[in-house]
């Protein structure tokens, strides 16, 4: 079987969190690594934000997100409850991934591939994906 786009590996695997300071202080003792910081990103001119944390594995990293998105990404499926979020997969040609995708019928959510603090990522729609959120990252996207 000839697979729909080449990875290079599972750059990180996410959870959603309500309040992501207190997160990275339970996920540090959890883990016993500390995180890389926690990062805001501003959407849409302040109309919303995402925060991020990471925590390097080794071969993967934790993220530990908490979502305040704009009003205009509707009923995005980036809106979920606390708990498994997404899993990030590194592709070595990020624009190459994506068009082979969209030939197979997979595209990312509309706001997608987006500019992020940690490199050019885009999530693909669970509709067209099994029901699971997968992320697309360039590589060399630093977690």
């Amino acid at each position: 079987m000839v697979p729909l786009f080449q990875l290079n590996r599972i750059n990180h695997i996410c959870f959603d969190v309500e309040c992501i300071e207190a997160a990275v202080t339970l996920y540090h003792s959890f883990l016993g690594v500390p995180c890389k910081g926690i990062n805001t990103m501003e959407l849409e001119q302040g109309a919303g934000l995402v925060k991020t944390a990471f925590f390097d594995l080794g071969n993967c990293s934790i993220e530990l997100a908490e979502h305040h998105l704009p009003p205009s990404w509707g009923q995005t499926p980036l809106k979920t409850p606390p708990g498994f979020h997404h899993i990030a997969f590194e592709t070595p040609s990020f624009d190459k991934t994506l068009r082979q995708l969209s030939g197979q019928g997979v595209n990312p959510l509309p706001e997608f591939p987006l500019k992020t603090p940690h490199g050019w990522v885009a999530f693909l729609d669970p509709q067209q994906t099994g029901g699971i959120l997968y992320e697309l990252a360039e590589k060399g996207m630093s977690s």
